[in-house]
């Protein structure tokens, strides 16, 4: 789950980096299917934990747990993506409130990473090796675009300056 969580959420900023590799764009036409396939993961770890623990009433105290509660955050807006990662989806909900939705990711990116940081040491050193360079990625995506931003506002008020 992790490994495909990380895959949809470098595919942007990877495609963004490197504009000519087709290989991206073409695995970017997937976003939907390797998201939905990413929660179908998270879930099959959830129902392993729950066997672990002999019952859904064993559970119940597991889930304000600090090292648990994170993940179960995540896997709660896992299924909420999933669940709307369709084209009726979207027809119902207008594609701005979609995407509003979906970038709800972002927030269970970081409760998967606090998981993984609060789970043991093997976790933690696994969740800053796979997970940092995608932090790394989104932050200079995030910069590139604000940048961005700023050069093209400096166009504008160029521009009214000449129309004056």
């Amino acid at each position: 789950a992790l490994c495909l969580l990380i895959l949809v959420l470098s595919l942007n900023p990877l495609t963004q980096l490197f504009m000519k590799a087709n290989i991206l764009r073409k695995i970017n036409t997937y976003r939907r299917e390797i998201g939905i396939a990413c929660f179908s993961y998270a879930f099959i770890h959830f129902i392993c934990f729950v066997i672990k623990r002999g019952s859904l009433s064993e559970l119940v105290p597991y889930l304000i747990h600090p090292v648990i509660a994170p993940g179960f955050i995540a896997l709660i807006i896992f299924a909420l993506l999933a669940a709307t990662s369709n084209n009726w989806s979207i027809k119902k909900l207008n594609s701005l409130k979609w995407k509003k939705l979906h970038k709800k990711v972002y927030i269970a990116e970081g409760m998967v990473f606090v998981h993984l940081l609060l789970l043991s040491d093997r976790s933690r050193f696994w969740g800053i090796v796979l997970l940092g360079p995608l932090f790394m990625m989104q932050a200079l995506r995030k910069f590139k675009r604000k940048q961005r931003k700023t050069k093209l506002k400096g166009y504008s008020t160029r521009a009214s300056a000449l129309d004056n």
